[in-house]
């Protein structure tokens, strides 16, 4: 049986209008066939599809989302910390990768919920929760992807390096 990691209880709630949502550690995850499902609808988008990674540009499976999920719940608070943005189902994604001594983070969100200021403040609250631990945060950002440039830049990203596909940003924590 694993430890269980405490939920954030400071930032642990969006709310936006009239709808509330909640951040969910990986570990706090309940697996089923019908979370999978959900999951596996919210990454079949095919604008998340092509951000995500190109080894599912033209086939994601339900079996990739399985593993993703099982993945994520395994692996939380080692260098990997993956947290779900829930109402009654999964609208978003966001990851902490300590890959250096700048963790790099990312994220997507349900396409019906973009645009809304929830993206935002999603990113703001786990930024806020991660860089009390660290001088900064990395992201990647696909050049076209130029609503998650808009929600970095506000946040105090700034652009680190620019590649053919994507550019580098980075936060020093304050």
């Amino acid at each position: 049986m694993s430890t269980r990691i405490p939920l954030m209880d400071d930032i642990h709630k969006i709310v936006v209008l009239d709808e509330t949502y909640f951040i969910i550690p990986a570990i706090d995850l309940n697996l089923n066939q019908a979370l999978i499902q959900d999951f596996f609808n919210l990454c079949n988008d095919k604008e998340i599809l092509k951000l995500i990674d190109e080894e599912f540009h033209n086939a994601y499976r339900f079996n990739h989302a399985k593993q993703f999920l099982k993945t994520s719940i395994l692996e939380f608070g080692k260098k990997r910390k993956t947290y779900y943005l829930m109402d009654r189902f999964i609208v978003g994604v966001f990851e902490f990768k300590e890959l250096s001594n700048s963790p790099e983070i990312g994220y997507f969100l349900k396409k019906s919920l973009r645009g809304r200021g929830i993206g935002k403040l999603f990113v703001s609250k786990m930024i806020q929760f991660y860089s009390k631990d660290y001088d900064s945060l990395i992201a990647k950002v696909h050049k076209e992807n130029l609503a998650s440039l808009r929600i970095l830049k506000g946040l105090g990203f700034r652009i680190l390096h620019s590649k053919e596909k994507e550019y580098i940003l980075k936060i020093e924590s304050t």
